[in-house]
């Protein structure tokens, strides 16, 4: 229901709280590389970000100037090298509603609102500034830094309000008896008494305004921020100290990263849980506690924090996560963020009225709702009863969204649109879901957390009627892989031959679900480390939903290892002839090695042979040409005919199965870690290169390393804003589990009594994994990073950190390694082994030539100048100690002395 009251007394009585700005939290996903930051605030509100982008080897890349609104939304990004010259990070200032920068180049700036310059004021001898502070004062702007080299002298300028310089003064305190090496920070109190201190050797220096020293002092304890509070009392780190520079005493415990607002109150945090919670605090300059605020971080692979006041009395924290982009948390004066409250209840309506009726409807847990304003989103999920609850919504009109949990069911208000008035306003939304179809929908998933060599491994199977009426008889079928054998189930199951068994699991009532555990033997002597072990699932029953869909053609691969060969089967197994031509590509391990085009009628099929050396081969057919293959059906082989070359076949893997059937893939092991987080696909190369709108898969695996038993366990997943939360599915875990999806987008997992023995105790059950599947963002941008990290918490224990997943977006990472092939000889292509090209020898041929007469190789620069000549009966030339420099080649084919084909070779 909706509090009235609060905003008829708001309009009245002019409230305060009404007049502050409204809290909010935004992801800003600029994916500008490993970066510096700072950050400063505008009497409107707004915020200016200063971003050192670096790569890896601390290159500076794309630094620039980024503004948000107040409201958090993004205003504008600039280069700020531009604007300043300069290629390192400025020191930032909000002045009124405009931003004042000192570049560590050659200029001092003044901006406007809009990122436009005002002035620009040349700074002498600051090329090589490495610190830079700046101070706004009531007559102009005070300058501090220091050059990059250690005891270097430190120049204090002065300008007024119009950029003029008043003065330039240099004073250099290694000419007195002591060193003062590093500048790390600067303060400068109400009397104009500036403050010194070289972390380096924990030095604090304090002089007048006419720069006479007043005192000289090292301790060991002081470090970090220096805060003037007034004349006599100074904030170093966490140390309280007088204007003679004798210590008062130490902050109270856990307060950490002090800042002064606008309006002369104290802000700290105090870590709670490692990267993941953090309490924010809000003082007087007494230290009295205004008030105390616990805040959920957005990930867990952060490098640090930030904090900045606002001269509303609200403060921003400032968090970079996945290594590169800021995450703002913007409070308001009472540290509050999003102040509306939205909940309700989502039943399912099995009788199709959209009402709640106990004896006939019932709830469901794990229903993902989604509230949407514009680019802003926030999520819940339901529990056990069907209750979701949001804590934190913006003001303003959004979309209520909820996810129904399988294709055969909707939503009985599709759209239910919000208006949240103003602020700490409630509202609550009950909904149900009813069945589109009214038939039942077997869902099964099957996964296991590794597949160790010579030990016993466990595979999990979770079964699931998604439909709205019961599915009967339900049998769940498993196909062990050929290298496997099974050892134990704790379910009945019958032994069909063949690696085949049956597990009888019952009639299966709407939305109802289940899971058994079967453990199996990876065979030590038949096997190769890396090696990749596919098993199957699938679910029957005895009354399945009839084919309501139209008749269509639907294509089917599979591949076998015959001799010397890898022979590919693509067939129609639709009841209808395929209406245009669609596409198959093969690739040889990371390799396109043949593409081609096939149309076929009902049952029809056409087999591909490729002489295979134990790479893995893998084929993609059906799809139409010049689209991205990785949506269609697949089949792959791997160590045929040759030694293994393991790791190769998830890197592409995806398959398109049914509800009612799944298939795990996956490497046998030897060591291992054994809290990490593994994704399918893992993507191509380094890079970890994927095609857009491709699924991913994550399996988040844990252990118990300690020396008792583990009673509670908490999975924490931070899922990268580039993929569609809303689509979050779990498949299959370990144990039993309870999960909700949080407002900023964190899968939170909690096993609760797992009673989880340790691995010195029980090395099998002391292991446990839980797996999902997601959606990206419709249609990403090339070369976005997908950066995803998991948190575990062991009981009480800090958190361990998994390995960090990693893919980035691209459609050209396959690329045939030519161009503009033209032959007159029908599907032919050129290919070139190794790709891209290496020293050495490397191989080239023409594939689909079926003659046996002689063909001539002519390779030619870019100039036209040859560089090889060869003939070949084959199609096939091996080339030696070719210098291949980067760049483009053209390649002509002679037969009988006529230019049959030509096409060129792109070396990058």
């Amino acid at each position: 229901m909706k509090k009235i009251t609060f905003f008829v007394l708001c309009f009245f009585l002019l409230n305060l709280h009404c007049l502050i700005a409204q809290g909010w939290s935004r992801y800003y996903p600029l994916d500008l590389g490993f970066a510096d930051f700072t950050l400063t605030t505008t009497t409107d509100g707004s915020i200016f970000v200063g971003l050192n982008a670096t790569d890896v080897s601390g290159t500076i890349t794309s630094p620039s100037l980024f503004k948000t609104l107040p409201n958090g939304e993004p205003a504008w990004i600039k280069p700020y090298q531009d604007l300043t010259g300069s290629a390192y990070n400025p020191t930032l200032k909000g002045v009124d509603n405009n931003c004042l920068l000192v570049a560590n180049g050659n200029a001092i700036i003044k901006l406007n609102a809009d990122g436009i310059p005002l002035w620009t004021t040349t700074y002498p001898y600051i090329f090589e500034e490495y610190q830079t502070f700046l101070f706004l004062r009531s007559d102009g702007y005070i300058i501090v830094s220091q050059s990059l080299l250690n005891y270097s002298p430190i120049r204090i300028s002065k300008l007024g309000f119009d950029g003029n310089m008043i003065y330039d003064e240099v004073v250099n305190f290694n000419t007195q008896v002591f060193q003062f090496e590093f500048l790390e920070h600067v303060e400068i109190d109400a009397l104009g008494n500036l403050f010194f201190f070289s972390g380096s050797n924990n030095r604090l220096i304090k002089t007048n305004e006419n720069l006479d020293i007043v005192f000289n002092i090292t301790d060991p304890t002081f470090g970090g921020t220096l805060i003037a509070l007034e004349p006599e009392r100074i904030i170093i780190g966490t140390t309280l100290i007088n204007g003679q520079g004798v210590t008062i005493s130490s902050l109270p415990a856990g307060y950490y990263y002090p800042v002064l607002s606008p309006d002369q109150k104290l802000f700290f945090t105090q870590e709670l849980v490692p990267n993941s919670e953090i309490k924010v605090i809000k003082c007087n300059l007494d230290f009295s506690i205004i008030w105390e605020k616990v805040l959920t971080l957005p990930d867990f692979n952060i490098n640090r924090r930030l904090m900045a006041g606002f001269a509303d009395g609200g403060v921003v924290i400032f968090v970079e996560v996945d290594n590169m982009n800021p995450y703002l948390i913007r409070t308001d004066a009472d540290g509050n963020t999003y102040t509306n409250h939205l909940y309700g209840n989502i039943f399912t309506d099995l009788n199709q009225n959209c009402l709640f009726e106990p004896n006939i409807d019932s709830h469901h847990a794990g229903i993902n709702v989604v509230a949407e304003k514009g680019d802003l989103t926030w999520f819940a999920t339901t529990d056990s009863m069907g209750d979701f609850r949001f804590n934190a919504l913006d003001t303003g009109s959004m979309l209520l969204r909820v996810i129904p949990p399988g294709n055969s069911w909707t939503i009985c208000n599709d759209s239910i649109m919000v208006d949240f008035i103003g602020s700490f306003d409630t509202i609550q939304i009950n909904t149900g879901i009813t069945d589109l179809v009214g038939c039942p929908f077997p869902e099964i998933d099957l996964a296991t957390p590794f597949l160790r060599r010579c030990f016993t491994s466990t595979y999990t199977i979770h079964y699931e009627n998604l439909g709205g009426i019961s599915a009967d008889s339900a049998v769940a079928h498993l196909y062990l892989d050929p290298y496997l054998s099974l050892v134990a189930a704790n379910l009945p199951y019958i032994d069909l031959g063949n690696n085949h068994y049956a597990f009888e699991v019952g009639t299966l009532a709407p939305l109802q679900k289940g899971q058994f555990n079967v453990s199996v033997y990876t065979d030590c002597d038949s096997t190769t480390l890396g090696q990749i072990h596919c098993t199957q699932a699938i679910l029957e029953i005895t009354n399945p939903c009839p084919n309501v869909l139209p008749d269509f053609p639907e294509i089917q691969v599979t591949a076998e290892c015959i001799g010397d060969s890898v022979r590919f089967v693509i067939k129609n197994i639709g009841d209808v002839p395929m209406l245009e031509l669609a596409e198959f590509i093969v690739i040889e391990d990371l390799i396109v090695m043949r593409t081609g085009t096939f149309q076929l009628n009902p049952q029809q099929d056409t087999v591909l042979t490729n002489v295979a050396d134990g790479s893995t081969y893998r084929i993609y057919a059906g799809h139409l040409p010049q689209t991205i293959p990785f949506f269609s059906s697949t089949a792959a082989l791997e160590a045929c005919n040759g030694s293994l070359n393991p790791g190769i076949w998830n890197m592409l893997y995806s398959h398109l199965i049914n509800e009612d059937e799944d298939i795990d893939c996956q490497e046998n092991i030897g060591a291992y870690d054994p809290n990490d987080k593994q994704a399918v696909p893992k993507g191509l190369d380094a890079a970890h290169y994927i095609a857009p709108n491709t699924p991913l898969e994550y399996t988040i695996r844990f252990q118990n390393t300690g020396t008792d038993t583990a009673f509670n366990i908490v999975v924490m997943d931070t899922v990268s804003p580039h993929l569609d939360v809303s689509s979050l599915r779990m498949d299959v875990s370990s144990h039993p589990f309870q999960y909700e999806i949080l407002g900023n987008g964190v899968l939170r997992c909690v096993f609760s009594n797992i009673q989880l023995p340790d691995s010195n105790t029980n090395l099998v059950g002391s292991q446990g994994f839980v797996r999902f599947h997601i959606l990206q963002k419709h249609d990403l941008s090339e070369n976005t990073n997908i950066l995803n990290r998991a948190a575990i918490f062991f009981d009480f224990n800090a958190p361990i950190f998994t390995n960090t997943t990693r893919h980035r977006i691209n459609t050209q990472f396959l690329k045939p390694n030519f161009i503009d092939w033209v032959s007159e000889i029908p599907n032919t292509n050129l290919i070139l082994v190794p790709n891209p090209i290496l020293a050495g020898h490397t191989m080239l041929r023409i594939d689909g030539i079926t003659d046996s007469k002689p063909y001539t190789l002519e390779i030619f620069d870019i100039y036209g100048r040859p560089i090889h000549k060869a003939q070949s009966q084959s199609g096939v030339w091996s080339l030696y100690n070719m210098d291949w420099s980067a760049g483009i080649y053209l390649v002509r084919l002679r037969s009988d002395k006529a230019i049959i084909s030509t096409g060129k070779l792109l070396v990058e």
